[in-house]
């Protein structure tokens, strides 16, 4: 399956000099990344709530998979930049 940053490429004739991602995007990929490393479990209890243009708020349903994402928050992070093809999201910030 091929990321969302694979999707838009840029081209030498029309380089994409800055790609502006909506909420819903980022969500997406998120709920993607969260699929790969906790599976179906990780989606039911990770929801994606806010984004800021720069930090990507997360609801955890329980302290477990709370516990779980504030231990790999910045490989987390690190895999929802790379599905996206970028540097676009600086932080996850976990809500209780």
């Amino acid at each position: 399956m091929k990321r969302i940053g694979q999707i838009i490429k840029q081209t030498e004739t029309e380089p994409v000099t800055k790609i502006v991602w909506d909420e819903k995007s980022i969500y997406y990929a998120f709920q993607r990344v969260v699929k790969d490393e906790y599976g179906a479990q990780g989606i039911k209890n990770l929801k994606p709530d806010y984004w800021n243009g720069k930090e990507l708020f997360v609801k955890a349903e329980s302290a477990t998979f709370s516990a779980e994402l504030r231990l790999n928050i910045e490989h987390v992070r690190r895999c929802l930049n790379r599905e996206l093809g970028g540097q676009f999201v600086t932080g996850i910030k976990i809500k209780k």
